[in-house]
């Protein structure tokens, strides 16, 4: 059972919504978001099209899906606007893995889901009988996510404006500098409610995406009982992997407990791609 004491994204929204209206509560977040957000359709990031399709046959590829014309892209500097401004996929490689672990009629969980680039082909392909969870802290980036996603007319994926974590607290973003979707947490920007993946007792979860910021292993663990009980595949961001030897004490050491992580967990970290940071795929030995 998913509990959700969402966070809302304006005012309108403040009352408690529980599981059973779950559903509900997403149209009106969707709603809410386009009415205080009219100005999205001149200078939102508007993924407009990728969803076609969603509902016909699974692809084993979905790349090629990812092509079709942008609206409303504002010229923010940020890695996946400049590719999806060109014309560009963002991620292929993370389509292909989507395509190949996420699991039809199954439960997803886009952890760090920017503008939802990801959470719409992960949708597609967990197919109309599954479902997408999709986690964005940011108050404008989130957003723009819930506006793709009614752009895309994308039924089985639900935004939530929540932080994860291993904590349940409230807690603040770093300021937005340049870049959308390089702000941590810290302190100085957007407040959101942090959760942990557990705190929602997800069901029948065949795959993750997480690209926290270096905030892994707080996120790793908070979701701990869940990957333990269901083994989903993970795609995950690991800043500095590579360089962890060089990196502050704190950072390697970060990395180093997300390394331990997967090991006591069973499971097996590989390379997977880089993306301006190095992308791991984690796997279960029990699913290898």
């Amino acid at each position: 059972m998913v509990s959700l004491p969402a966070l809302p994204c304006c005012p309108q929204l403040c009352e408690q919504s529980s599981s059973s209206t779950l559903h509900r509560w997403t149209s009106r977040s969707r709603q809410c978001c386009q009415k205080t957000n009219n100005r999205s359709s001149q200078r939102g990031f508007l993924l407009c099209n990728i969803g076609k399709g969603l509902h016909g046959k699974r692809l084993d590829n979905p790349a090629p899906i990812i092509k079709e014309s942008y609206q409303g892209l504002d010229d923010n500097p940020a890695l996946v606007k400049k590719q999806l401004r060109a014309g560009k996929p963002w991620e292929p490689e993370a389509l292909e893995l989507f395509s190949k672990y996420a699991v039809p009629g199954s439960t997803a969980l886009d952890i760090g889901a920017h503008i939802g680039s990801l959470t719409l082909p992960l949708a597609r392909s967990v197919r109309p009988d599954g479902m997408v969870y999709a986690f964005e802290p940011q108050k404008k980036i989130y957003r723009e996510l819930v506006k793709n996603l009614e752009l895309n007319n994308v039924k089985n994926a639900v935004p939530l404006r929540f932080a994860v974590g291993a904590q349940h607290l409230v807690i603040e973003m770093t300021p937005t500098q340049g870049r959308d979707g390089t702000m941590q947490v810290g302190a100085g920007g957007d407040k959101a409610e942090m959760r942990s993946i557990d705190s929602f007792v997800f069901s029948n979860v065949s795959m993750m995406k997480i690209d926290v910021e270096g905030y892994e292993l707080p996120v790793l663990k908070g979701a701990k009982r869940t990957i333990q009980k269901w083994h989903p595949a993970i795609l995950i961001e690991i800043p500095g992997f590579y360089h962890s030897k060089t990196l502050p004490p704190n950072q390697k050491e970060q990395i180093d407990g997300v390394r331990s992580f997967f090991e006591q967990n069973g499971y097996r970290l590989r390379f997977a791609y880089d993306a301006g940071e190095p992308h791991f795929l984690a796997l279960h030995k029990q699913n290898q």
